[in-house]
């Protein structure tokens, strides 16, 4: 027996996780339209913020990749690194494949995190372009062809990493990559 919910008047029977977090978003979404925003006294601020990250994270658990790459590009651009590693499982696995090094092995979102931040402090920005998105056979797969265009030395030196990533997306976070970059082109 499914899970029933009530969305205006007629019942709706859940044959998933995944309609069943699409049927609470609605009802939150439906709840904060009938309250209103929290100055008209129906609900505390902390109410509302409470409400919004709830609703933030029923979105983001219904992201496909598409909408979770596109999400990390954002997040990069904008130096949000903390917040980019968020998108990333907390045991995710990612193979950088052409690293200088050779074949490399990443495990957890905390090597995510520290790969960011350090990435951070050597450049002054950097930006997804270009971009292809392919999705896979398999609804959590997706082929991302792009290039990463970024600067450093205060702006003084431009280049671009040619890039594809092979990624698997799970209620919404990253749960693994295969990542094939590219030499630097000046």
């Amino acid at each position: 027996m499914g899970v029933r919910l009530r969305l205006g008047g007629s019942p709706a029977r859940s044959t998933g996780p995944d309609v069943l977090l699409r049927q609470a978003r609605d009802v939150l979404r439906h709840e904060r339209e009938v309250l209103g925003e929290p100055r008209r006294g129906r609900e505390t601020e902390a109410e509302h913020a409470c409400r919004q990250r709830l609703v933030d994270q029923v979105d983001r658990a219904l992201a496909g990749p598409a909408e979770v790459f596109e999400e990390l590009a954002r997040r990069l651009a904008a130096r949000e690194w903390d917040d980019a590693a968020e998108l990333y499982a907390a045991d995710v696995e990612i193979t950088n494949r052409f690293s200088p090094d050779g074949p490399i092995t990443s495990r957890g979102r905390d090597a995510v995190r520290e790969f960011f931040t350090g990435l951070g402090g050597r450049l002054d920005s950097l930006t997804v372009i270009d971009a292809a998105l392919t999705p896979g056979a398999d609804p959590e797969m997706l082929t991302a062809e792009f290039s990463f265009a970024a600067t450093a030395g205060g702006g003084g030196v431009h280049f671009s990493l040619p890039a594809v990533f092979v990624m698997r997306v799970r209620n919404g976070e990253i749960v693994a990559s295969r990542d094939y970059i590219g030499p630097r082109q000046v």
